[in-house]
């Protein structure tokens, strides 16, 4: 390699083990800094020393090397799969914010929302801007960057970000654009005007007209600069490890690309931290989303349903002779357990399961997960709880070995009608267990969802049927 080329690439490398020295220190200082991020930049620079000195051949080894460690200690996975005893996940971000939306929640009228937040009251106006936001996001077909440090190349004039028929957006994505666009433009779509520097800014973003943001019919179209932003967050998430707040992602989203990754600009964040912390953007978002039609699996897959409703002939000491539950086993204890409803937490520890239950405000049945580790829930009294959320993870508490026992009590309420009402009841077909508990597979199919869908689901219940 000519000298003047080794000079730059161990120039390049000095400045960025300088940046990682700095983000480590960084790290180190922050409340819930993530394993294994400054290994990852030494590695990245390693790695770069190694081309500058042997080649590509070497740096094919030392890439391999780097590619299998970040994939080893990040755990940024989307993957089931993913180390299901370490549910820790980046900054600041909880479960419910690192989920992605599901494709059947659905949008509110703005007629239907209070626009009072902790820090603001909204128009009708500006909430409709949220609700276009909102749908914008809904519909972009996200690349999810994280791992590349590739600037976000804009489609050209008259085209259009791509779009996919259901969301790949997380619930938190969407929350950091409302909260950037609360902070920077008021929650306006205002047309471009120049600034103090001379850069005309405007849409809902408030925005420059340049190479970074777009032409100005781009910056004005909500549609397409949703689209700008969210694809910038997943590299301002991505460039912000290991601390990752929000606020510095929204902050980085925001900036130039001059300034993106530049230690000399202020990267804080900080303006946006009260709009995050007050939880402005998230409880618009909870009052435009919709998701009371939703439902999913209690847990991964593949599974096995061992034990069914009803009467049962269990060899396990204190295990109940009639089950008003289903158990699921996806792989033994530390596996995800999943919000299958929305609802409110209104139940946490208690019983010899330690029972957690969460009422869905649709039906008002109580779901209730069992055997799940006392304090290790990741949910709290109180809390309202999205379809799909990581709750808990499955356990061994009580008896039965680690598996997640599902029950569902709706009990019928005499002068009141309930959806749950003509289901099978506890009290319809026996006298030796609680009464108000109905079949979890018939509650569910309510919501089209199958809980022993043979695809995924392998019938173990004693009796040798699915009950």
């Amino acid at each position: 390699m000519p000298a003047p080329a080794v000079a730059a690439a161990l120039k390049a490398a000095g400045a960025a083990l300088g940046k990682a020295a700095a983000r480590g220190a960084a790290g180190s200082a922050a409340k819930r800094s993530r394993k294994g991020g400054g290994l990852f930049v030494l590695l990245a620079v390693a790695a770069a020393l190694i081309l500058v000195v042997f080649g590509a051949p070497a740096f094919a080894l030392g890439a391999a090397l780097l590619v299998t460690t970040a994939a080893g200690d990040e755990g940024w996975s989307d993957d089931d799969d993913a180390d299901p005893e370490d549910p820790s996940l980046p900054g600041e971000w909880n479960a419910q914010q690192w989920s992605i939306v599901p494709a059947c929640v659905t949008l509110r009228d703005v007629s239907d929302v209070d626009g009072t937040t902790t820090n603001g009251t909204w128009n009708a106006s500006q909430l409709g801007h949220v609700r276009e936001i909102i749908e914008a996001a809904l519909t972009q077909d996200l690349p999810q960057q994280r791992g590349t440090t590739s600037l976000v190349r804009l489609p050209a004039e008259g085209e259009s970000w791509p779009t996919a028929g259901e969301p790949t957006v997380r619930y938190g994505e969407i929350e950091a654009a409302l909260v950037a666009a609360m902070e920077d433009a008021d929650l306006k779509v205002s047309s471009p005007l120049p600034g103090g520097d001379g850069t005309s800014r405007g849409g809902a973003f408030h925005n420059a007209v340049d190479s970074d943001w777009g032409t100005r019919a781009q910056v004005m179209d909500v549609e397409f600069s949703t689209g700008t932003f969210l694809r910038r967050l997943d590299l301002g998430v991505m460039l912000a490890m290991p601390t990752t707040e929000p606020w510095v992602a929204i902050r980085k989203a925001q900036t130039t690309w001059a300034e993106f990754d530049d230690d000399d600009v202020d990267n804080s964040g900080s303006q946006y931290e009260k709009w995050w912390h007050d939880g402005d953007g998230g409880q618009l978002l909870s009052a435009f989303l919709d998701g009371s039609a939703c439902a999913t699996l209690p847990t991964g897959t593949p599974y096995d349903m061992t034990s069914g409703f009803g009467a049962r002939n269990l060899d396990i000491p204190g295990a109940s002779r009639w089950h008003p539950a289903w158990d699921f086993d996806p792989g033994g204890c530390g596996r995800p357990v999943y919000a299958a409803r929305p609802g409110t937490v209104t139940m946490l520890g208690g019983g010899a399961a330690n029972n957690l239950g969460i009422t869905d405000p649709e039906t008002g049945a109580q779901l209730e997960y069992l055997h799940t580790p006392p304090g290790g829930e990741l949910v709290s009294l109180g809390e309202t709880v999205a379809v799909g959320q990581h709750i808990a993870n499955i356990g061994d508490y009580g008896v039965g070995g680690c598996h997640l026992d599902l029950r569902i009590y709706a009990p019928r309420v005499p002068g009141e009608s309930r959806m749950t009402d003509e289901l099978t009841h506890t009290e319809d077909v026996t006298t030796e267990t609680y009464a108000g508990y109905v079949h979890p597979a018939h509650y569910l199919n309510l919501f089209g969802v199958d809980l022993c869908d043979p695809t995924v689901c392998t019938a173990l219940d004693d009796t040798g049927i699915k009950n």
